[in-house]
Order: structure tokens, then C-alpha cells, then sequence
């Protein structure tokens, strides 16, 4: 490669020096804005109260995750669906940070749920409220977009599982924009690396 360089004219060898030192300072950039970007919305979830959206029929299980959450440090501003318009309506008005769902509905599913999140390219972390579910139907689930799930049992675990499933969502949201600002700035470069003989 060097030899290549030396072969090379010495205004295109220091145009394509430049633009390698270039294009690695974009990399630089792209990494530290990731991290930047992942610490202040860490840093902002923190500081005001987290929006919980409970998708949940029963209210004695209504009232057994306010509990839990009420005894934790968690400070939240939660909204109720049952049916797929309050669903609709909580999830576009209310703008949730997390959703907390059962799997057992009258009037609406789960599917419903995890096809609008999808189709719509939702970066809402979802996490599960099973009861008695196949676990190969979780791991079903696990594959159409819930994060995280938690069992009736286990229900004190839900304000660390909350706090993961927000960390890891928004670690993945970053990285997926700091993937595809670099794209469009390597997509400028190419032109010039295109040109040089």
C-alpha cells in the first residue's frame, strides 16, 4: 500500500491522505456523539417523571404494579388501556416511555399491540406480564418485539427489569442513528475516493 501511495502524484497522495485522516475523525465524532447521546438521555429519563403506558384488563393487576413501582425510586405518570382505540389513543397522545402489557384481552391482543409498534418503527420498550404462558410462546413474542417479560411472581424485579429494558431500547435507538449519520457522511466521501485514479 505504501508503495502504491509513493507511485501515486503528490497532490492525489495528499488529497487521499487527507481524506482517510478525514473520514477517520467522522468515526471519532460518530462514537463520542453515541456515547454523549446515550448518557444525556440517561441522564434526562432520570430527572422527570418516566410515562407508563399499562396495557392491562385486570385491575387487581393494575393495582399491584402501581404498588411496586410507588415503593420504588422510579417517579412515573402512568396512563390505562383495555381496548385497542384507549391503546391507540395513550400511545400517539401520551407518548409512553415504556409499555407494560398482559397477553389476555376481551376485546384486543397482544399481536394487536406488537404489529402497530412494528409497523409504525416505534422505539417503545415493551415488556410482558405473563401469568401461565408456554414458554415457547413467550419466545415467540420475545421474536415480534416484546424486550423484556416478567411473571406474576416475580413482579418486585419490574422497576430493574423497567430501568434495563429503557437502557437497553435506547442504547440500541442511538446506535442505529449514530450507524446511519455515518453512512450519509461516508455516502459524501465516496464521490471524492470515486475520482482519485
Amino acid at each position: 500500500n505504501s508503495a502504491h501511495l509513493k507511485s501515486l502524484p503528490s497532490d492525489v497522495t495528499g488529497k487521499l491522505i487527507i481524506a482517510i485522516i478525514f473520514n477517520y475523525l467522522i468515526k471519532v465524532y460518530n462514537s463520542l456523539q453515541f456515547y454523549f447521546t446515550h448518557f444525556l438521555s440517561i441522564k434526562t429519563m432520570n430527572s422527570n417523571s418516566l410515562r407508563i403506558l399499562i396495557v392491562q384488563e385486570q385491575q387487581s393487576d393494575i393495582k399491584l404494579i402501581e404498588s411496586i413501582l410507588k415503593d420504588s425510586d422510579i417517579d412515573f405518570d402512568a396512563r390505562y388501556a383495555k381496548t385497542e382505540n384507549e391503546f391507540l389513543k395513550h400511545v400517539n397522545r401520551f407518548h409512553p416511555e415504556v409499555i407494560i402489557s398482559g397477553h389476555q384481552f376481551t376485546k384486543f391482543s397482544l399481536d394487536e399491540e406488537l404489529d402497530y409498534i412494528r409497523k409504525e418503527n416505534l422505539m417503545i420498550p415493551f415488556i410482558l406480564l405473563v401469568g401461565s404462558m408456554p414458554e415457547e410462546l413467550v419466545q415467540n413474542y420475545l421474536k415480534k418485539g416484546v424486550d423484556e417479560y416478567i411473571t406474576r411472581y416475580n413482579l418486585l424485579q419490574l422497576p430493574n427489569l423497567i430501568l434495563k429494558a429503557i437502557d437497553s431500547k435506547q442504547l440500541k435507538k442511538t446506535k442505529e442513528e449514530a450507524e446511519e449519520n455515518l453512512r450519509h457522511k461516508e455516502d459524501r466521501l465516496n464521490p471524492f475516493f470515486d475520482n482519485i485514479p
